[in-house]
């Protein structure tokens, strides 16, 4: 890969990451996600197994549904980890 493609592309990925993880803070702060939930790996985590795929998927069908999904069942499982761990302590 060109090397000046190669950070490019770092670079939106590294944007991508932080705007997600500046939206998990604030869903931390507004008891939304566990507190103990580390923004930056779940964002890394959103980033690198989900997001890449779904935004491939959504642009190749020319529909925003597998971006939506992906996003749904990702927060939902934030959520419900969020549930044990006030059930559980």
């Amino acid at each position: 890969m060109n090397e000046e493609f190669r950070r490019g592309v770092e670079q939106y990925f590294s944007a991508i990451t932080n705007r997600i993880g500046a939206c998990l803070d604030l869903a931390r702060e507004q008891d939304r996600i566990p507190v103990r939930a580390d923004s930056k790996e779940m964002a890394n985590l959103l980033l690198n197994r989900c997001w890449v795929g779904a935004a491939l998927r959504s642009c190749v069908w020319r529909d925003p549904a597998p971006l939506e999904v992906m996003l749904e069942f990702y927060f939902n499982s934030a959520r419900a980890e969020a549930c044990v761990i006030f059930t559980v302590n």
